[in-house]
């Protein structure tokens, strides 16, 4: 079984799903997740809300991307997250117009991240936090909304990225309750 413009690879995905066909596509460069993948699990989806963590980069875009496709196949509901990030030790030497600066650029992130949803043809929801720990947060708030699956890139950072200590994927996989899907 091929799509329009890929070819088909046999993968497992995730660890409760066994091999399910997904079409890689040769012309964009990602997974397009169609049809294959809902009939090789049924109609009754594991993933009926995805929580997308995004920081602007490039992975978190495919993420986007990849939950996009995911929520078309599962009939999902995606919600967009981005985590003002300010970094202990300048929580109390900036001034506001830096603070405001990184929730424009949030909000930024969130409009572009949505445009990529918008055009896989699914409705994203978005939440923008305006403060906190990001891994902290996205935890947090896939356990407060009941998400099914969390969707991240594998790496990229925001503004002030460079000055966080640790992975935020590999701390939310980590500590998060439900699955993570972790986009290269």
């Amino acid at each position: 079984m091929g799509g329009s413009h890929g070819r088909t690879d046999r993968i497992d995905i995730l660890e409760d799903l066994s091999l399910c066909e997904i079409t890689l596509c040769t012309v964009c460069s990602h997974s397009c997740l169609d049809k294959s993948w809902k009939q090789g699990i049924g109609e009754d989806s594991m993933f009926k809300k995805l929580l997308v963590a995004t920081d602007g980069s490039e992975q978190a875009l495919r993420a986007c991307r990849e939950a996009a496709g995911m929520a078309k196949a599962f009939g999902s509901e995606v919600t967009l997250i981005y985590v003002v990030y300010l970094p202990p030790m300048y929580k109390t030497d900036v001034g506001p117009g830096i603070r405001e600066t990184l929730v424009d650029d949030g909000k930024e992130i969130l409009q572009k991240s949505k445009e990529e949803a918008d055009a896989s043809g699914i409705e994203a929801k978005v939440k923008l936090i305006r403060e906190g720990n990001p891994a902290e947060v996205i935890v947090k708030e896939s356990k407060s909304g009941a998400y099914d699956l969390i969707v991240m890139g594998s790496s990229g950072l925001g503004r002030a990225g460079a000055l966080q200590l640790g992975s935020v994927s590999v701390r939310v996989a980590h500590d998060a309750d439900c699955s993570v899907l972790i986009i290269k």
